[in-house]
């Protein structure tokens, strides 16, 4: 039955902007590129906005995104240099905590609706195995999708705290300076 349906107007809509950066000139040309055959073929009247001045829009959204797109991390690391750190107790600990396994073998912590608060992943690329040892995890959150960002801060600062005392780590921010309750 879907092709008896006729539509008066088709648009497609392309992203300008993502946490990889601005979409292109380029790439806005191949998506052009896709779509004039088909309107072609179909005998549809095509019209597209000017690809330079849609590349120029990309680059002010991904400029803006950037200042305003916080991901904040704090990082527990063995208490000595290049250590490892036993991964059972720390997802032991984690899952106490409330944190649940998610698809791409993080740990999530939720609010009540099922949106993501923060996160602990294993800045190893892998999924976290108990019965491994780590150089150090990461619970991290997105600030602007997130609601009362400073609580949920506070919330992922206080496990972060836990979770190194559980491990005998310590808890530091991405330059590997140590965090304390007062910073």
């Amino acid at each position: 039955p879907w092709r008896d349906v006729r539509y008066e107007h088709v648009q497609v809509a392309v992203q300008l902007a993502d946490r990889n950066g601005a979409t292109s000139a380029d790439d806005l040309t191949a998506v052009l590129s896709l779509v004039e055959p088909l309107a072609r073929r179909n005998n549809l009247a095509l019209s597209a906005d000017d690809i330079a001045e849609a590349a120029r829009h990309a680059q002010a959204i991904d400029a803006f995104s950037v200042d305003v797109d916080l991901l904040i991390g704090l990082n527990i690391v063995a208490a000595t240099d290049g250590d490892a750190l036993a991964a059972g107790p720390l997802l032991q600990r984690a899952a106490a905590a409330g944190l649940a396994p998610a698809a791409d073998g993080s740990l999530s912590a939720l609010d009540a609706r099922g949106e993501l608060l923060f996160q602990l992943v294993n800045p190893e690329a892998e999924a976290f195995d108990a019965n491994k040892s780590t150089l150090g995890v990461t619970l991290q959150f997105d600030v602007p999708r997130v609601a009362d960002g400073l609580a949920v801060f506070d919330r992922m600062a206080a496990l972060g705290a836990e979770l190194a005392a559980a491990v005998g780590g310590r808890l530091v921010d991405d330059n590997m300076r140590p965090l304390s309750a007062a910073g």
